[in-house]
C-alpha cells in the first residue's frame, strides 16, 4: 500500500466535491490546535514511532514464521508436525 494513499484519497474527494484543500495546511492546523490545547506532540510522535517499529517487527517475525513453516512442510512432505519434530529436523524455530 502506498504511504500517500490517504493523501491521494483526500485530494480526490476534495476534487470531486469541487473544494480546494491543502493537506499540508490541514496537518499544520491540526498540530497547532493540539499544541494550543497543551497536547504533548513529542511524546505522541515517540509513541507513534514505537508503534510503527513494533508493526514492522511483527511483520518480519510473521514472515520468518511463514518461511520456517514452508521449510518444515517441504522437509516433511506436508505431514503434520510438532515443535519437537521441527527441532529434530534441525530447522531453527522462532523465539
Amino acid at each position: 500500500m502506498d504511504p500517500d494513499w490517504v493523501t491521494h484519497q483526500i485530494a480526490a474527494a476534495a476534487d470531486a466535491a469541487g473544494v480546494e484543500f491543502d493537506i499540508k495546511g490541514g496537518r499544520y492546523y491540526t498540530a497547532s490546535q493540539l499544541l494550543a490545547s497543551g497536547f504533548d506532540l513529542r511524546n505522541t510522535q515517540r509513541t507513534i514511532r514505537k508503534w510503527i517499529w513494533h508493526r514492522a517487527e511483527t511483520r518480519i517475525a510473521a514472515a520468518d514464521a511463514y518461511r520456517i513453516q514452508r521449510q518444515i512442510r517441504a522437509a516433511t512432505c506436508g505431514l503434520r508436525w510438532t515443535t519437537a519434530d521441527a527441532a529434530g529436523l534441525g530447522i531453527p524455530l522462532p523465539r
